[in-house]
């Protein structure tokens, strides 16, 4: 019954509009279309089947409490006025109007009374008498309508109608037993949508959609106790994308399935299963954690798009019994996850069929088993998997596991694989990183996958182990079986051992069956067979490579095969040895059974080459090496010479050089022999061989720093095979840092030398010798000695003109003959002006000058450009008519670039000074004399680019250069008369100028061990010249004249041909051990000649500017000048 102040309060809301939340929550009430005939009623645009019922409120309490007006009053109001429009109206045959029952505030029962004469009006239910209540013929499946004290709308039994098959977060409640649904259901975004199977057996076969612009959820539970028995199952094919919750009980896809992006959560205590012939999918899947088991059961298809995670307490069950399913033993059973399957449950297992996993990757810690069933595992991308695969129990043999899929599977632990029957690695790799594993009793890697043991504690029992045609073996495990090869097998992972206890036979049935041995600086892979009786049998191939490049040493014995047990049988069955040791060409490879391996222990070759069948029993091991040979006759050189690390092995290879040597600079129809006799081919060993040109082509320099190379290698060498181990490993060189200490050799040269082995070809190898030489040093003394000889030669051009400037002064004569200035303040009263042309004392003189000049490479010396920059600033002073002096200060630049054997660079700023004198003893002739100093601060770099290696050597140092000269020059007028400043001049000269340049000892940073030091050196140049200039002056004015002037000379350097003048002396700076080498650079040559044109204008009696260009031909190179400068007398 209302209470007074309720009934007010809701009497006072009759005036209210139908605004605000209820507005909007109308419209998610989506009412089924009410039958022909119903009453409707239309609700803001929507039409509701309105059923009247005479009773009490109690016994329709349930209906009335899930009506969509309920526990709003203003929603009640609404109906109702609605009601009084249409179908109320009509309903004049009752005395009380329609009730519109509702709740107000959780607490008290009122209506909304729709009258048909009296309009609508607000009550309260009188419980124990009748009245007319009003409800909707069929509402959504929403929570009023859920089971409440027994009690509920929300039941499988009314749908069609008191509900609609639409969920709007309501449950809805199966209480018919066996029955199956057809209805097609609506699915809200509420996370409360349900069903619960309540103890029933129900099948829904309609299909749950969203509702419009909704992903929709559904949530499946069983709110009874748990039992097997009672399932629901779902024929439809769903399109809901929302999210899907098996909270607790059994969900069956029989035929049905969820949406292909819709995700799915298994609780743990529920089940999903899919049952034969069904093809089913789903969003990324999990299932089970802590608590009761959860279960997925597969008996058909299941393909998840996205990740399935199998948690703690999940058990995923393929032909599962426990699901009811009547064709147990039809359709395929298979798991297919596009993304992770990561597997931390209970064990995957099947109960006696076959299944198939196909999985974007796999990971986790838990077991799938193989039984007596043949799992196909197919993994997409690489895996690491911490669990086993298998049949764990003791004694039992068995199924099959098929691998498939272009992807790595790494079983990570102990006992990753178990008892198998078969292992059959059809696609891709299966790794086994840990031993323990069972027992398998065939095993077979077919054509394009691998099984690794990457280490050796990895270890697989296989009765036989076939590897097919283009499979592959690798690894530095353990395989106790017999291997059969006819595709690759490959010890190690980098340099290892991979050990067979049981018989081994290769390429019985494939010519082309490998055996594959890495080698290194100390040692090589290793093929072990162990245990008595084996049989070994050799056909196919030897394929013998280094390592990531590394150098091997030269006579140091390798082992590839030990067949360690007694009573071994077996042999080659034409077995071929193929090298890929690409820096070998210098050297001859031999195996055992070749006669030159004598030289290295000729007990086994004389064991391995005896006629004695009891003898030939010794010969266990497949050995081989590689000996150095001389450069030019390809003989085997004898290793007993150079078998101790140190300065004497260093000493004696650096006279005759090594495998560098000879593959740079041997005799290359030798070394084409010799690779051929390696197991190369002709062409390749042609082509590997073919001599080159310039950069490409061995010169004196390249080829001492060759020997100075082999040098170290052979110490470094004699290290290895004299015993010498411990320390470091380097990289992956295989040398160690106790070898290079006792070869005198730093780490970073093992490395250098690895890089200098992988160079393929002879062009290549010299192109990466001259990259490391100190020829641009050498050769940038010839460009040291132009700068200081150019800076002399143009501060002497200076004071080189046709006649002194001069200029017409007046002055008064004293009886005395004194002459004073016409307009000095001595001037005497009475003056007798005179005429006079002076000469000026002082000139200030300004010169830029820049020289491009280009070497050319002779005796295979490098090419290469420089230029020489300078500017000069100097002054003079004439004491005398015949006497005058003069000094200089310049700046300019020194510059060695486009070297053409290697990334070269040369820079030096040049900082100079000059002093010179002039004697004219008459009109006709001028001796000048110059003495002159220049600073020379260089800076360098070197880049140094080859087998790997990227490094840039840089350097500072200082030079200091002096220079002195001594010219004469006449003066001849072909009209006669000197005097005339206009008359046509010859002037014929000739000079002598010597030259010295000193430079300090300085070393490069930057390279590691290719870093140089260079030693201090003193370049000299003694140069004599003699040519002509003739001068044309034209007179423009009478102050202004223009004078052109053609230059022809010869030049000669006593010295220029010398070697000594620009020969260094440098040493690796880290490698001290292996001393000097002479280097030699290009120089200019002895002769030149010169040709020159300038001009020169005399702008007043005080200025003149001038330029000009001339051409140097020397007998190795040529270099072209310009410049200018300005003369200012005073």
């Amino acid at each position: 019954m209302l209470n007074h102040k309720a009934s007010l309060s809701l009497r006072k809301a009759t005036r209210t509009t139908l605004t605000g939340a209820f507005a909007f929550g109308l419209v998610s009430w989506i009412g089924a279309m009410p039958a022909r005939g119903s009453n409707l009623v239309t609700v803001e645009g929507k039409d509701y089947a309105i059923i009247f019922q005479y009773t009490s409120f109690n016994n329709i309490s349930t209906i009335l409490r899930s009506q969509p007006w309920w526990g709003n009053s203003t929603a009640a109001r609404t109906f109702a006025r609605s009601c009084w429009y249409s179908a109320c109206k009509s309903s004049s045959g009752y005395v009380i109007g329609t009730q519109f029952a509702y709740e107000d505030r959780g607490f008290t029962i009122g209506t909304w009374e729709a009258s048909p004469d009296k309009g609508i009006s607000n009550r309260g239910p009188r419980e124990g008498d009748a009245w007319r209540y009003a409800y909707v013929a069929a509402n959504p499946i929403i929570p009023t309508g859920n089971i409440s004290g027994g009690n509920g709308i929300n039941l499988t039994s009314n749908l069609g109608s008191l509900i609609t098959p639409e969920f709007q977060g309501g449950t809805l409640t199966v209480d018919q037993d066996n029955s199956t649904y057809t209805q097609n259901f609506t699915l809200n975004g509420s996370t409360t949508n349900t069903i619960d199977a309540n103890g029933r057996v129900s099948t829904f076969s309609g299909i749950f959609r969203d509702s419009s612009n909704t992903a929709g959820n559904i949530i499946f539970r069983d709110s009874s106790a748990p039992n097997i028995a009672n399932v629901i199952r779902l024929q439809g094919r769903h399109t809901y994308t929302g999210s899907s919750t098996i909270e607790s009980g059994n969900v069956l896809l029989d035929g049905g399935s969820f949406f292909k992006t819709s995700p799915v959560t298994v609780k743990p205590g529920a089940r999903l299963g899919i049952l034969s012939s069904t093809k089913a999918e789903a969003g990324s899947t999990v299932v089970g954690g802590p608590g009761s088991r959860s279960h997925l059961d597969i008996n058909g298809t299941f393909k998840i798009n996205g990740d399935l995670t199998l948690l703690e307490r999940s058990r995923t069950l393929f032909n599962s019994g426990d699901i009811s399913d009547t064709s147990l033993a039809a359709g395929t059973r298979s798991l297919s996850v596009t993304g992770v399957l990561t597997h931390n449950g209970e064990n995957i297992d099947s109960r006696g069929g076959n299944y198939s996993i196909n999985t974007g990757e796999l990971r986790g810690s838990s077991n799938i088993l193989v039984d007596g069933e043949t799992l196909t595992l197919t993994i997409q991308n690489d895996s690491s998997f911490d669990g086993g695969i298998g049949d764990f129990n003791p004694g039992q043999q068995g199924g099959a596991l098929i691998k498939k899929g272009n992807s790595t599977l790494v079983l990570t632990r102990d006992q990753g694989l178990a008892n198998l029957r078969q292992l059959k690695i059809e696609e891709g790799q299966i790794t086994l990183n840990n031993g323990n594993n069972g027992t398998i009793l065939q095993t077979n890697i077919e054509s394009g996958a691998s099984l690794s043991l990457p280490n050796s504690s990895g270890e697989l029992t296989s009765n036989s182990l076939d590897v097919k045609s283009s499979g592959i073996l690798k690894g530095n495990g353990t395989i106790t079986g017999n291997v059969r090869n006819e595709g690759t097998v490959s010890p190690g992972n980098s340099i290892g051992t991979l050990t067979v206890d049981g018989n081994y036979v290769q390429g019985a049935s494939n010519p082309n069956a490998s055996l594959n041995i890495e080698v290194d600086g100390s040692s090589s892979d290793l093929l072990k067979i162990t245990g008595d009786n084996r049989t070994v049998l050799l056909g196919g191939n030897l394929n013998i490579s280094s390592y990531n490049n590394a150098a091997v040493s030269p006579g140091k014995i390798y082992t590839a095969i030990d067949v360690t047990g007694d009573n071994a049988t077996g042999g080659e069955l034409g077995l071929k040895t193929n090298l890929n040791v690409v820096g070998s060409s210098g050297m001859t490879f031999v195996r055992e059974t070749d006669r030159e391996f004598r030289l290295l222990d000729p007990a086994y070759y004389a064991t391995c080459t005896s006629n004695d069948p009891a003898v030939l029993l010794g010969c266990t091991k497949l050995q081989f090496a590689w000996l150095k040979v001389d450069p030019d006759t390809g003989v085997a050189v004898n290793p007993d010479r150079h078998k101790t690390p140190g300065q004497s092995t260093i000493k004696a290879i650096k006279q005759t050089g090594g495998a560098i040597t000879a593959a740079s600079s041997g005799n290359s129809s030798t070394n084409t022999n010799t690779c051929i006799a390696n197991g190369g081919t002709t062409a390749t060993c042609q082509q590997q061989n073919k001599q080159g040109s310039g950069s490409g082509a061995a010169n004196t320099n390249s080829t001492n720093v060759a020997k100075t190379l082999d040098a170290g290698w052979a110490s470094l060498s004699a290290a290895v095979t004299s015993g010498v181990t411990g320390g470091s490993a380097i990289g992956t060189t295989g040398y160690t840092t106790n070898q290079t200490s006792a070869a005198l050799v730093t780490p970073d040269f093992a490395k250098v030398i690895a890089a200098f082995f992988s160079i393929p070809t002879r062009i290549e190898l010299n192109q990466a010798l001259h990259s490391i030489t100190a020829e641009p040093y050498a050769s940038m003394q010839s460009v040291a000695l132009e700068a200081i000889e150019q800076f002399g030669k143009n501060s002497l051009a200076l004071t080189d003109r046709s006649v002194p400037l001069t200029h017409t002064e007046t002055f008064c004569k004293t009886d005395d003959g004194t002459l004073i200035p016409a307009d000095s303040p001595e001037r005497p009263d009475t003056c007798e002006e005179r005429t006079k042309t002076v000469g000026s004392r002082w000139s200030l003189l300004l010169d830029g000058t820049n020289t491009e000049a280009t070497l050319d490479g002779t005796s295979d010396l490098a090419s290469l450009d420089y230029n020489v920059f300078s500017t000069i600033y100097g002054l003079q002073y004439a004491f005398s008519p015949e006497w005058s002096a003069g000094g200089a200060f310049g700046y300019g630049q020194a510059n060695l670039y486009n070297y053409e054997y290697a990334n070269s660079r040369i820079q030096s700023d040049t900082y100079g000074g000059s002093l010179w004198g002039i004697y004219r003893p008459s009109a006709n002739w001028k001796f000048s004399g110059l003495l002159g100093y220049m600073n020379l601060q260089y800076d360098s770099s070197r880049q140094m680019n080859f087998g790997g290696l990227n490094r840039t050597a840089e350097a500072n140092w200082d030079g200091n250069a002096f220079t002195a000269a001594l010219d004469a020059q006449y003066n001849w007028a072909l009209n006669g008369d000197n005097s005339d400043p206009d008359a046509i001049r010859i002037k014929p000269r000739t000079f002598l100028s010597y030259a010295v340049h000193n430079q300090g000892s300085f070393s490069e940073f930057g390279a590691q061990s290719l870093n140089l030091d260079v030693d201090s050196h003193t370049a000299d140049s003694l140069l004599w010249g003699i040519g002509f200039t003739l001068e044309t002056p034209i007179k423009l004015n009478s102050t202004n004249r223009l004078i052109p002037r053609l230059t022809v000379g010869y030049e000669y350097d006593f010295m220029g041909d010398a070697n000594e003048e620009h020969q260094l002396n440098a040493s690796f700076s880290e490698l001290p051990a292996l001393g000097s080498v002479d280097v030699l650079g290009q120089n200019r040559g002895a002769n030149a000649l010169d040709v020159g044109l300038s001009i020169e204008i005399e702008t007043s009696d005080s200025v003149s500017l001038y330029a000009g260009v001339n051409g140097g031909f020397w007998s190795n190179g040529t270099e072209v000048s310009y410049g200018g400068g300005v003369k200012y007398s005073w």
